[in-house]
């Protein structure tokens, strides 16, 4: 057998005797650079292209920002259910159709990081909403420079506008009396509760009969969020509380309205009507209303109401209850409604 014989019977050639040196081996075509500028073009459309090439180029940028941070705010056990909701809600809505597809390390602070906040700005972010974004941006970039991902981070000193002078409207006693007057009956308590113990208005919705403790002392431990749930209080871990002492017609008020309008089977008072008796401008009892506290919409609604029949300034909303809470504690102009009403606490700290 000649040696060009011997040569296409290894190879499986049809020359010469069928080889017998195993199966047929299949050599993978060379794929050149017009065929992976092909499969990029391809992939172009998705989140991921650059991982579905599989070439050394795209496993050298790494994963997309979109992956990278999802991975991160996943690992972050510390972070309340709240507070990851606001982020994703800031993510999806905002950054990731900007960011989302581009390798963390390809990132630049010019023009990617500098465009995102211009772009956030020109939709009407407040300082606020542009300040959490910033943090979320560098906490994310940060873990990505502790993994060698890339040499510094580049939401480092990004600048914000200036703040603005924050400036919130104070009612007065007779204001306060107005709107609870102005309220729905079951729902007065809440304007009492929100400038006699300085709630918030989840720690209003989540008033509980069960926090009124020994010597009107009231003990918040939750607060109901606006998505329809329990969480724990502002700058508090699960299972923290604030106590505030409270005075005995605040107290008379809340038992007057559990008589009245009776608390959910797990004690709340502020609780929305029933679907089937929405026609009634005001419930008559406590058949009328449901058995899970108020929604936040629900009490927007009553609260605008209430406050255009009667009259208050328009500026006044459910912080001014807050901040009435925490002018009037020592303020002596007020005094004497604060002693027959919210109790003289000047004398007594207030936690938190």
């Amino acid at each position: 057998m000649s040696a060009l014989t011997r040569r296409a019977a290894s190879t499986g050639g049809t020359s010469g005797t069928a080889s017998t040196a195993g199966p047929e081996r299949k050599v993978p075509a060379r794929r050149g650079p017009a065929a992976w500028r092909k499969v990029a073009y391809r992939r172009s459309t998705g989140p991921t292209f650059i991982e579905a090439l599989g070439s050394r180029a795209g496993r050298r940028s790494g994963p997309t920002f979109e992956r990278f941070t999802n991975d991160y705010l996943q690992g972050r056990i510390d972070l309340g259910k709240n507070t990851q909701l606001n982020y994703r809600s800031i993510l999806e809505n905002h950054v990731y159709p900007e960011l989302g597809r581009l390798p963390v390390n390809r990132i630049a602070r010019s023009p990617h990081v500098l465009g995102q906040f211009k772009r956030l700005i020109d939709t009407g972010f407040t300082y606020q909403r542009l300040k959490v974004t910033r943090d979320l941006l560098h906490m994310v970039f940060e873990e990505a420079r502790l993994e060698k991902m890339i040499s510094e981070n580049p939401v480092t000193r990004i600048p914000l506008p200036p703040e603005p002078l924050g400036e919130f409207c104070l009612p007065t006693a007779q204001e306060i009396h107005a709107l609870a007057e102005a309220m729905p009956p079951h729902l007065g308590l809440g304007i009492y509760l929100g400038a006699g113990c300085g709630l918030r208005l989840g720690e209003i919705l989540a008033a509980n009969a069960s926090c009124l403790r020994e010597g009107n002392i009231y003990r918040l431990k939750q607060q109901w969020t606006k998505h329809g749930e329990f969480g724990p209080l502002k700058h508090r871990l699960q299972g923290e509380y604030r106590d505030t002492p409270i005075s005995d017609e605040l107290v008379s008020r809340m038992e007057e309205h559990k008589k009245r309008y009776g608390v959910t089977p797990g004690g709340y008072y502020l609780r929305g009507m029933r679907r089937e008796c929405l026609r009634l401008r005001f419930p008559q009892g406590a058949e009328h209303l449901r058995n899970v506290p108020l929604s936040h919409s629900s009490w927007a609604n009553a609260f605008s109401t209430a406050r255009r029949i009667s009259q208050v300034r328009p500026e006044v909303n459910t912080k001014s209850l807050r901040h009435f809470f925490a002018s009037t504690a020592g303020s002596v102009r007020e005094c004497g409604f604060w002693r027959s009403f919210c109790g003289a606490v000047t004398h007594r700290e207030t936690s938190g």
